[in-house]
């Protein structure tokens, strides 16, 4: 039987002096106290990073990311691929795995140069040009060439892709956030290819099984005169709904002409001539065409005029009188001037 422990009681110390009593003391103390070095453009910038295990996944794990034979031959292939797809230095992969996987490592680097040349001329482009379009395009093209250089940088994050998203089950935001070089559409798109590279060597991937909601089948609809209805239609049949095109048409011409009545219609008056056809308003004695005018001008010709004898012509007598003469005014001599006689 085992000893009792034993008890040791301490004596009792006084409370008093032992915590600093300051004002606000249960309150969490601020980020930015001067103290710690954090600025507020750090806190501006801080964020929560968490890694969460994916509770439930659309598809069940394949077996090849937990098997180490499996895990390293899908992994070559897939680097192989990518490494013959850039190979321009011609360099040979032969040999064991390690050696293969060190010879796509170097073809891979070997893009670096090429890539960082390519992304400095798409960013000096993008810069100088004025055309929206042209910038957006090449904003695209820069973001695709920035992730295919970080890919050449680092050729050994698939391993560590593999190992973060399969067995240490985290979701594709995680592993973009671990890595720091692929969005999570990214991580995605490298997992898709990953299982498909599996799937071609022969390893069983689980395939996409559509998980909705089951729905309940709706009844059939039905148009009033019991027809079923189809595709588009609504309400009624292509029968009924011709039906109910003519019926509204009517009903819209009764109401436009309620609405605005139609003029008086003149009376059809005929020819008066030859009585057959109507008479048209433009002809002056109600005839339908030129020779029924020109037979009601015959019968109704009035008769010649009497030539009028001339009249005489009748003389006017014109008294012209003239004027009388001006009398002559007398003709005044003026007197000579007397001569001057100088002293």
């Amino acid at each position: 039987m085992a000893a009792a422990p034993q008890i040791v009681y301490c004596p009792p110390m006084p409370a008093q002096g032992v915590v600093v009593q300051k004002p606000f003391a249960h309150r969490q103390s601020d980020v930015v106290n001067g103290t710690n070095g954090i600025s507020f453009g750090d806190y501006k910038e801080m964020h929560v990073r968490s890694h969460t295990i994916v509770r439930q996944r659309i598809l069940p794990d394949a077996g090849w990311p937990f098997n180490e034979v499996q895990r390293r031959h899908v992994i070559l292939t897939f680097m192989k691929k990518r490494a013959l797809a850039v190979n321009p230095l011609k360099i040979p992969i032969e040999g064991t795995e390690r050696e293969q996987l060190l010879s796509c490592c170097l073809i891979l680097r070997s893009q670096v140069p090429v890539l960082s040349e390519i992304l400095d001329r798409l960013c000096r482009e993008s810069v100088q040009t004025l055309d929206p379009e042209r910038r957006r395009v090449l904003e695209k093209e820069i973001l695709i060439t920035d992730r295919r250089l970080c890919l050449a940088q680092h050729p050994d994050v698939f391993e560590r892709l593999v190992y973060l998203h399969f067995n240490c089950g985290l979701d594709a935001l995680a592993v973009s956030l671990d890595t720091n070089l692929l969005s999570p559409v990214g991580i995605r798109m490298l997992v898709s290819r990953l299982n498909a590279t599996a799937r071609a060597l022969g390893y069983e991937v689980p395939k996409r099984v559509w998980r909705g909601i089951k729905r309940v089948p709706k009844p059939p609809r039905l148009c009033p005169c019991g027809a079923q209805l189809f595709g588009r239609q609504r309400h009624y049949c292509l029968k009924c709904k011709a039906e109910f095109m003519v019926r509204r048409a009517q009903a819209l011409n009764e109401e436009r002409l309620r609405e605005h009545p139609p003029k008086p219609v003149r009376p059809v008056v005929l020819c008066s001539v030859c009585g057959l056809k109507p008479a048209t308003w433009r002809r002056r004695f109600f005839t339908c065409s030129a020779e029924c005018s020109a037979i009601r001008n015959e019968q109704h010709k009035h008769p010649p005029r009497p030539v009028r004898p001339p009249k005489p012509l009748k003389t006017v007598k014109a008294i012209i009188t003239l004027p009388a003469p001006k009398p002559e005014k007398p003709v005044i001599e003026a007197p000579l001037p007397k001569p001057v006689v100088m002293c």
